[in-house]
């Protein structure tokens, strides 16, 4: 699980590669998931504050 305390130090390249090949697993016709699509996906977390989002504790 991306989220877990203990994968918070990835570097965001890994983060980048993590969500990258998770989604391209998840689709099942390939053409549907577009570069411009999985970049809007993942654009979200590839950044310092988004990887901050993914491991902040509520």
């Amino acid at each position: 699980m991306m989220g877990h305390p203990s994968k918070k130090n990835r570097s965001l390249k890994e983060i980048e590669g993590f969500f990258t090949k998770a989604y391209e697993d998840m689709f099942s016709n390939e053409e549907q998931l577009t570069d411009t699509l999985l970049q809007g996906i993942i654009s979200p977390y590839v950044h310092d504050r988004g990887k901050l989002s993914l491991f902040q504790q509520k």
